[in-house]
């Protein structure tokens, strides 16, 4: 079975759990700002928001609050996405980003993914501008992007959507990190 099949076949019970998530809790979660899995969305271009601390990344958050927010590898935190996500071949993978969209700003700029994304709607409406057309997203629909598809998003009203990208395993390693692992392996064998 195809990975975006998979996801299809998930989506209407994936909206029926999530539908009535707080966007609140998800953004303030003290494990995604730990891990700085949390970014606001400015003029189209993502930004960290670094966790100095608890109390100043809320402190951030709340002066970015008209801001449009995602939250990265939302599979490794929530356990039921994460049986979704499990689903892979040999070849691919799938993660997931938590958006909170904020109405009359953009989710992302015009831009293209070289792997395949099928987003849900779980609360809002988001229109998604394609070279060749245009595709109101309501609660509880979904669409499916290509890889390599040119694609940006503006929110209509305030909305929750998930991304669940279909990515591909890097087969090659990099080389600088290759070289850095051999340094760092001879390392330790002169110590032993």
């Amino acid at each position: 079975m195809y990975l975006s099949k998979h996801l299809e076949t998930f989506s209407a019970e994936i909206y029926k759990n999530y539908q009535g998530v707080n966007p609140i809790e998800i953004i303030t979660n003290y494990h995604f700002i730990r891990d700085a899995k949390v970014f606001y969305i400015e003029n189209g271009e993502e930004n960290m928001l670094f966790p100095d601390s608890y109390k100043n990344t809320i402190s951030k958050i709340k002066a970015k609050s008209k801001n449009t927010f995602k939250v990265e590898g939302f599979e490794k935190y929530d356990e039921w996405i994460s049986t979704v996500c499990n689903f892979k071949t040999e070849e691919e993978y799938i993660d997931c980003h938590f958006y909170w969209g904020k109405e009359g700003k953009s989710s992302f700029i015009s831009h293209t993914d070289p792997y395949d994304v099928v987003i849900l709607m779980l609360s809002g409406t988001k229109k998604m501008v394609f070279s060749d057309e245009e595709t109101i997203l309501n609660p509880g629909e979904f669409v499916y992007i290509p890889g390599n598809k040119e694609h940006y998003a503006d929110n209509l009203t305030e909305n929750i959507s998930l991304s669940f990208g279909i990515r591909k395993y890097y087969k090659n390693i990099d080389l600088k990190l290759q070289s850095l692992q051999m340094a760092k392996d001879a390392s330790y064998n002169s110590i032993c």
